[in-house]
């Protein structure tokens, strides 16, 4: 029985190639004039519906439309293949019409508890945010780029780690990244500064600085005065 079944099934999988459309062959039944109650075809509204949403070509060579649920929406469908630095820019640009819009500072008195502040310490996060200063919760695991705020003078009081900080000197490379704010490869000259735990440092408004070394994880809070 074996050997019968063998070329019918062969046949009936090369008819189905044929066709354009690829399954299983439908089976034998077991007896001769047994009607068999399971056909493992796909239908053709199922075909369309894989087509329609993969976008393939049709048999008779017709791209078929991809599905509009899978097409971008508005402007997202720029941004797709817009370069990366572009994008970047673009970002920051959206930051810096943000701290431009910043609040004025609160007149009552602000609590923040230990676990809002851990958290933040956590995934270094800012804390408060307005018009005459910023708090922020600072990480870092690895060096920075030079920074250089126009307006914002930095005090750096160092929770945890060491890390090799430079001040003052030249810029390389220096770049205006958003609204009052340079950024810059490296710098020549300048003071170094070795920092850990304890620590305090404040860099005045105008002042190129750089985290130049971070060997492991660096924790600091962060309070920049704007001016």
């Amino acid at each position: 029985m074996l050997k019968t079944h063998v070329r019918p099934m062969a046949m009936a999988a090369e008819a189905t190639v044929k066709e354009g459309v690829f399954h299983s062959p439908k089976p034998m039944p077991r007896n001769r004039g047994e009607a068999s109650q399971f056909d493992p075809r796909p239908t053709q509204a199922s075909i369309s519906a894989i087509r329609e949403i993969s976008g393939e070509k049709d048999r008779v060579g017709k791209p078929r439309p991809v599905s509009p649920a899978l097409r971008p929406v508005g402007n997202a469908a720029k941004y797709i293949t817009m370069k990366p630095l572009t994008l970047l820019a673009l970002l920051a640009l959206g930051v810096g019409a943000r701290a431009a819009s910043l609040d004025a500072p609160p007149t009552d008195v602000i609590m923040l508890d230990h676990a809002k502040v851990d958290d933040s310490f956590a995934k270094g996060l800012p804390l408060l945010l307005n018009t005459s200063y910023k708090i922020s919760a600072g990480r870092r695991v690895m060096a920075g780029t030079v920074e250089f705020h126009e307006r914002d003078t930095d005090i750096i009081y160092v929770t945890e780690g060491t890390a090799t900080f430079i001040t003052g000197g030249t810029m390389v490379d220096a770049k205006t990244t958003g609204l009052n704010e340079v950024h810059a490869t490296s710098i020549t000259g300048g003071v170094t500064h070795h920092l850990s735990k304890g620590d305090l440092i404040v860099i005045p408004a105008g002042t190129p600085h750089w985290f130049k070394e971070v060997p492991g994880t660096f924790l600091y809070l962060l309070i920049k005065v704007t001016k």
